[in-house]
C-alpha cells in the first residue's frame, strides 16, 4: 500500500480526525496528506512547522536534557490544542525525521490513534 492510501485509511478509520500530513521534520516539508478540508500548503507547512518545534525544538532539548541529563532522547509524541482542535504529533521509530502531524476533534481515541499512527509510520520505509 502506498503513503497516500496509508493516510487515507488511518483518516477513513479515525473519524474524529480531520487532517495527517506525512512530513520530513529535518526539512520542514509535507511529503504527502489526507485531509476531509480543504487545507492549504501555508496551513499544512505551518503544521509542520509546530511538529518540528514540538518534537524538535530548543525547548524540546531543553526539557530531554532536564529531565535525563545523562541522554538526550528524542521525543516521540506531542499533543497541543489550539482553537478547539487537538494537535498531534508522532515521529517515527523507524527513521527519526519522518513524523504525522495531524489535527483531530478532542473526542477521538488519542490513544488508540498514536498506537496507529505509530504502526503505520513503521510501514513505510518497509512497503
Amino acid at each position: 500500500m502506498n503513503i497516500s492510501r496509508q493516510l487515507d485509511s488511518l483518516l477513513q478509520d479515525f473519524p474524529n480526525c480531520e487532517t495527517i500530513a506525512f512530513a520530513d521534520i529535518s526539512t520542514g516539508l509535507v511529503l504527502c496528506s489526507s485531509t476531509r478540508k480543504n487545507m492549504s500548503r501555508g496551513q499544512l507547512d505551518t503544521l509542520c512547522a509546530a511538529a518540528i518545534e514540538l518534537l524538535d525544538g530548543k525547548q524540546t532539548s531543553f526539557a530531554s536534557a532536564t529531565l535525563d541529563p545523562g541522554e538526550h532522547p528524542k521525543v516521540q509524541e506531542a499533543l497541543f490544542m489550539e482553537d478547539g482542535l487537538l494537535n498531534v504529533f508522532v515521529r517515527s521509530s523507524v527513521v527519526s525525521t519522518e513524523a504525522l502531524c495531524c489535527i483531530c476533534v478532542p473526542e477521538i481515541e488519542i490513544d488508540a490513534f498514536i498506537d496507529r499512527a505509530c504502526s503505520e509510520l513503521a510501514k513505510f520505509d518497509t512497503d
